[in-house]
């Protein structure tokens, strides 16, 4: 009895960790909610400097076949390729400065260039990042966004 007790108290604490083991929260637009239950962060090299990695965070609506993506040798592409809603946002300085979102079916919104939205990092090194991320549209029709991750640098071809 006494280890079936101690069992059930261990896992009591280690599924909430678990379960936030990637990211969650919601992005919308107009009618459109997406609510996430996967995320993976990766990097790519910065376009403009060869010695810099941009870092990325993508939250999905589905699980993410990280198998694939480790095999693709564009890993936006794989993303892309999801069925479920997805966003997608850059990190640059401590700043979000570009966010890519899909809303099924058919809403593609993005947006780039000076930093926005609110960005808190618990966390940004070599393995990984954490963090909150919120975003208030000024407009009915603008997308909002309010998650949360902490996931590790997924390496990928």
């Amino acid at each position: 009895m006494r280890r079936l007790t101690g069992f059930l108290l261990v896992l009591g604490i280690v599924l909430p960790v678990a379960a936030f083991a990637a990211g969650s929260g919601t992005c919308s637009y107009k009618d459109k909610k997406n609510t996430f239950i996967d995320a993976i962060a990766y990097q790519n090299p910065d376009p403009f400097d060869k010695d810099k990695k941009e870092s990325m965070v993508a939250l999905s609506t589905e699980k993410i076949d990280t198998a694939k993506f480790k095999a693709s040798d564009n890993p936006d592409m794989a993303l892309l390729g999801m069925d479920g809603g997805l966003v997608k946002i850059r990190l640059g300085d401590g700043a979000v400065t570009s966010i890519y979102a899909y809303f099924p079916p058919g809403a593609n919104i993005s947006n780039s260039g000076s930093p926005f939205g609110e960005l808190k990092l618990t966390r940004s090194d070599a393995t990984g990042v954490a963090g909150t991320f919120t975003l208030k549209g000024k407009a009915a029709d603008d997308v909002s966004c309010d998650f949360k991750f902490d996931v590790p640098f997924t390496p990928h071809k």
